[in-house]
């Protein structure tokens, strides 16, 4: 089960993505350096029409979901540490050449349950919303 926390969360819905598959993989593990995940930190991927990468650890989450076929890209940022929502924002923009985005900030998410098969569970739900929303903003 997923456990609610109070933190920051951000959410990027990015459309005109130039970039493919392997170099938004490249350029997630710099993205994840710059987050406050905390320690434990797990790395998950999953590849399902694109894929999803996740890095959680024990005061946060990032996840990437990359859909190069739509030119589109997810990212969903938590933690419970300290963050300038701006300067993330910012270096998401210039790692991934965003131009036209979504987003959203909130102040509160989740953590991720530590069983496998739970997590791949949860982590293909995060992908499915993530693609919602690219298809109720199609450009």
């Amino acid at each position: 089960m997923q456990q609610l926390a109070y933190g920051t969360r951000i959410t990027i819905d990015a459309r005109h993505l130039s970039l493919d598959g392997q170099e938004v993989e490249d350029r997630a593990a710099e993205l994840a350096a710059a987050w406050p995940l905390g320690g434990g930190l797990r790395r998950h991927r999953i590849e399902d029409d694109g894929v999803t990468l996740a890095f959680l650890g024990s005061q946060g989450s990032l996840l990437l979901h990359a859909f190069p076929d739509e030119a589109r890209l997810t990212v969903v940022a938590f933690t419970v540490g300290a963050v300038s929502a701006a300067a993330f924002v910012g270096r998401v923009e210039e790692l991934f050449e965003l131009g036209v985005y979504d987003l959203r900030r909130s102040r509160y998410g989740h953590f991720f349950p530590r069983e496998e098969a739970l997590l791949e569970r949860v982590l293909l739900g995060e992908r499915f919303l993530a693609k919602a929303r690219a298809a109720a903003t199609a450009s």
